[in-house]
């Protein structure tokens, strides 16, 4: 989920494009949940309502610039990894019921 940080008196956030400091309470910004880096929506260019949706709902993510690609190709590499893995388990299961009925065979 983004993350709508909160800045106020024990903490604060900067902007990592205008490097706007922000401390007042109230101040959002938003958080790449890869790097954590912060952006204002004002340098992101998002309207009011872009922005809540960002960060009212758990099931929307959002990356920075740097990090998307990052995010996705890690996704489609972790999907490239999971049909891998199935195709070598099934071949797995194949060759060892192969193997039990060998087994079966020299037992009887």
């Amino acid at each position: 989920m983004s993350k709508k940080i909160k800045s106020g008196k024990d903490r604060s956030e900067v902007c990592e494009m205008c490097r706007k400091e922000f401390r007042e309470e109230g101040s959002e910004v938003l958080e790449c949940e890869r790097c954590e880096g912060h952006r204002c929506p004002k340098c992101l260019k998002l309207t009011d309502e872009a922005y809540e949706m960002l960060t009212s709902r758990s099931d929307f993510h959002w990356f920075c610039g740097s990090c998307e690609p990052k995010v996705v190709q890690a996704i489609q590499l972790e999907k490239e990894i999971e049909v891998k893995l199935s195709d070598f388990m099934s071949k797995i299961e194949y060759k060892l019921k192969i193997s039990e009925g060998n087994v079966y065979k020299k037992i009887s």
